[in-house]
């Protein structure tokens, strides 16, 4: 039996418009819709409510065959079909709103209940003439935009993405740097109320709203008498002065930035040898309109490409949040061999190159809170194509785990005749590894413990082989905890079949003393969510980092950074296995000037600053001291009236420590790593300042730290200094650096800028229209096939 109940919806009053269809309840039997709110159900129908106002009269209705009209028969087929497929089990009603602004509220299988929040009594006629048009809409749906309508909508000085209408909730546009504020008119309906961002102004009137550069949240609200409410969301997004744009104080000059807005995890490092660029993606919150966002996040993969792992250009982001998901953390192959047969003899096998990336919530419960996807790329990886709607490993119900995330992807060739098979790595909570053929099928092969037996838990796994002390026959694999931890074992595959990494010592944390910076902040430092390039020119480790900025700096359009590429290799140092890093031979084409340069001196506590003349923002300071009697030494430099940074080896503690504590206002922390020197009584410090960022490298790489400074522009002094003793510098050079080439990739090959619409492949249109069209008509032809079912 299906119970009917009058209610109204709140609409400006005779507005008549074209009605759309929402969200409806699934798996439930309503049959037939006819002219004059009948609706039937075999034989009869029971209705009952307030016709009149005030009414509760209940009287039984029964219609017979011939009252059916082949019209009426053929919505009702419709509505079936629709009603069918897209009911949500969650829901209780489905609500049917005519034309003009009236609804009725269907409560399925006779639960009798009372018209949800913000539903009125109707008091028109029984059997008022609908036009024969109805919207179906969920309950939730309904009680969402139970309130009054704004009659208009205005935004003067912005042009918004689209005309108003009542029905559209959010609008978006976007505005140079010179417009400084918009303003705002609505008309609402008589006797409701007003607000701008929680302000008051008149129906009618203008009420203005200053523009920060970036992302501008405007709500504008209409209230009635009742205090129901609805409101109306405009985002602006004000681009930042050209002129100004990565000039602003403290925007590092060769660390990686984004233009506005915020990064974090670099993701999809790959190489393309065919073109001979580096393609790095990103995770980017760069704001756009799209009805995926999750949490009001539409997390997407930025991208930047470089010829030399210095100089990087910014494209077009490459991967967008569908119904699956926003698009997290990822990596980036080349399938040389086709293994997955999504190219052909057009794309060379050198740039054959295709992502894996976590789906991160979405609207398809079924699939988890976290699912694996893949898009591959026909033009060496500036544009992507999607070829499936779902994900290529769902975790239907969280069965790997909610937090299976951040997929990394390798080559492993096979041995004593067996194939070569592709691995992947994932954590976000215990690390698993599963193997595929092709890219597209991945089996599970087993989740990764320590030498204790415990789960591996961590984010951005990596796992990679590397040669100890650069020995090719003695290879070790190195799994990486986010960049923050590793440990060193080996790749093998057990008795029974499966790929399992064998854990040959405890989780080692780096020598950069990452506990001690920013306390409270656990083992997790300003450098975070490392990964490495799938491949390199010259067959090196390469990783790149997040640099987390936790500071509130003012006046940045920019927030995060990426890391220097450094180069990664196993040594054996005391003994023990441990990693060491160190900015790409690359780099050195940043020295501009030489500023300073001597071999085999001295100093002592009351000697003089050799560097007192020097002021710089972005240099290198690379030193190689020979202990003396001196109890500590290195390096003060960012120097101004309140502000200093330090790099120092302190004797007596073996402790090499990078002090932030007096850098700025802004943030303050420092590094101890014990280090005791063993190398020929050789302390090594390279040191690489970018404006507002910091980089060192002690021990030849095996102590490094990352991070900020915030110093301001006029701190610029630098000083070398031994206390309690004497020490003999071997040799000292300062280089005044200058800042990456921006445009080092387009200026050289064409290639297209950001700004450019032929950035994007025509592929990647056409690949979505086929998805689209093909999944409708599917859609369709099984929703015909079940309501045909069910009817028999």
């Amino acid at each position: 039996m299906i119970v009917l109940r009058d209610v109204c919806y709140n609409q400006p009053k005779g507005e008549e418009k074209d009605l759309k269809r929402k969200t409806i309840r699934r798996n439930q039997s309503a049959t037939r819709y006819c002219r004059n709110n009948a609706f039937a159900l075999r034989s009869g129908l029971e209705m009952q409510g307030g016709f009149k106002n005030g009414g509760a009269a209940k009287r039984r209705i029964f219609l017979s065959a011939a009252h059916y009209t082949l019209i009426a028969f053929s919505k009702a087929l419709i509505l079936i079909i629709i009603t069918a497929f897209f009911m949500s089990a969650a829901e209780e009603f489905i609500v049917f709103k005519s034309a003009l602004g009236n609804c009725l509220e269907v409560s399925l299988n006779g639960s009798g209940r009372e018209p949800r929040a913000g539903g009125a009594k109707y008091s028109g006629p029984a059997g008022e003439d609908l036009n024969n048009r109805v919207m179906i809409r969920s309950a939730k749906d309904m009680e969402k935009n139970s309130g009054p309508k704004l009659l208009l909508l205005e935004v003067r000085g912005a042009e918004l993405d689209a005309e108003f209408n009542p029905e559209i909730e959010e609008y978006w546009g976007t505005v140079q740097f010179d417009v400084t504020s918009v303003a705002i008119s609505a008309e609402a309906p008589a006797g409701c109320a007003l607000k701008c961002n929680g302000v008051s102004f008149e129906s009618g009137q203008e009420h203005n709203v200053i523009l920060a550069v970036g992302r501008n949240d405007i709500e504008v609200s209409v209230t009635d008498s009742n205090g129901l409410s609805s409101a109306s969301k405009i985002v602006i997004l004000r681009e930042q002065d050209e002129d100004l744009l990565y000039k602003e104080e403290l925007r590092p000059q060769f660390h990686f930035t984004q233009e506005q807005y915020s990064i974090n995890d670099p993701n999809g490092l790959v190489y393309n040898a065919a073109t001979g660029e580096y393609h790095m993606y990103f995770q980017s919150d760069v704001p756009f309109h799209t009805q995926y966002a999750v949490e009001g996040n539409n997390k997407s993969w930025g991208h930047a490409v470089s010829r030399d792992l210095v100089n990087w250009e910014v494209f077009k982001r490459v991967i967008e949040p569908d119904e699956n998901g926003t698009i997290w953390s990822g990596s980036c192959v080349v399938d040389k061999n086709n293994t997955s047969g999504f190219f052909d003899d057009n794309t060379p096998p050198e740039a054959r190159i295709v992502a894996l990336y976590t789906y991160y919530g979405g609207t398809k419960p079924s699939n988890g809170l976290c699912s694996i996807g893949l898009a591959y790329s026909l033009d060496g990886g500036y544009t992507f194509i999607k070829p499936f709607s779902e994900p290529i490993i769902p975790n239907t119900n969280n069965m790997y785990q909610a937090g299976m995330r951040d997929p990394k992807v390798f080559w492993l060739d096979g041995q004593n005749g067996e194939p070569g098979v592709w691995v992947m790595v994932v954590a976000g909570g215990r690390a698993q590894l599963f193997t595929s053929a092709d890219l597209i099928n991945w089996s599970r092969e087993r989740e990764l413990c320590f030498m204790d037996g415990s789960p591996m838990d961590s984010e951005c796994p990596d796992i990679y082989p590397l040669a100890v002390d650069g020995d090719e026959n003695n290879i070790k694999w190195v799994y990486s905890g986010g960049g923050v931890w590793y440990i060193i074992g080996e790749l093998v595959r057990k008795e029974d079949g499966k790929l399992d990494f064998i854990a040959q010592t405890d989780k080692l944390q780096y020598v950069n003393g990452i506990s001690e910076l920013f306390p409270g902040s656990g083992e997790y430092p300003e450098m975070y969510a490392a990964q490495t390039f799938y491949n390199d020119k010259y067959g090196r480790r390469i990783e790149v980092s997040w640099v987390r900025d936790l500071t509130s700096a003012p006046g940045k359009v920019w927030y995060n950074a990426l890391s220097l590429a450094q180069e990664i290799e196993l040594i054996t140092y005391n003994g023990e296995l441990r990693l060491i890093k160190k900015p790409v031979e690359e780099i050195k084409s940043l020295r501009a000037e030489t500023l300073y340069q001597a071999e085999n001196f001295s100093i002592g506590p009351q000697s003089g600053n050799p560097l007192n003349q020097l002021q710089a923002e972005l240099f290198e300071i690379e030193a190689v001291f020979e202990l003396d009697s001196a109890e500590k030494f290195g390096f003060e430099f960012r120097i101004g009236e309140q502000e200093r940074t330090s790099v120092y080896y302190d004797v007596r503690r073996a402790m090499f420590i990078t002090s932030k504590n007096n850098s700025s206002e802004y943030i303050s922390g420092s590094y101890y790593c014990r280090v005791p020197v063993i190398k020929d009584g050789l302390v090594t410090m390279r040191i690489i300042v970018d404006s507002s960022m910091l980089d060192v490298y002690g021990m030849d790489g095996l102590v490094f730290h990352n991070g900020y400074t915030f110093s301001s522009p006029e701190s610029r002094g630098m000083r070398l200094f031994a206390e309690g003793g004497e020490i003999r510098i071997k040799s000292l050079a300062v280089y005044r650096l200058t800042g990456m080439d921006r445009k080092s990739v387009s200026s050289s090959s064409g290639a297209s800028s950001p700004d450019s619409e032929d950035g994007r492949n025509k592929n990647d249109s056409k690949a979505l229209g086929i998805a689209l069209g093909a999944g409708g008509a599917l859609m369709a032809g099984a929703c015909l096939l079940w309501a045909l079912k069910r009817r028999g």
